[in-house]
């Protein structure tokens, strides 16, 4: 599962009229986010134990800057993302996996 967060800047843009449902956190700043769910993460190397594992996201977070309707820079720039490692075994006896 990833959880996302982009943060919006919208000056003197048409656009601001649809985001008025969104929170805002600043004068000209809103905040959207989004959940995808992943069937299959990708493997990494866990370091510690030498051993592959499967990875996720745990948060993303972007930003775009618009004026006068036109991305300022990057849109949906990656400002933010972090990376966690799951265990998925057990320490349950009888338990498969």
């Amino acid at each position: 599962m990833e959880l996302g967060t982009f943060y919006l800047r919208f000056r003197k843009s048409s656009y601001e009229e649809f985001v008025k449902e969104l929170p805002q956190i600043s004068e000209e700043y809103f905040k959207s986010n989004f959940m995808c769910v992943n069937e299959r993460p990708p493997f990494v190397i866990d370091n510690k134990i030498g051993k592959y594992m499967p990875a996720k996201s745990s948060k993303i977070i972007f930003t775009t800057n618009t004026y006068k309707d036109l991305a300022v820079g990057q849109e949906n720039k990656m400002i933010s993302n972090r990376w966690k490692v799951t265990y998925p075994h057990t320490v349950r006896k009888e338990t498969v996996l």
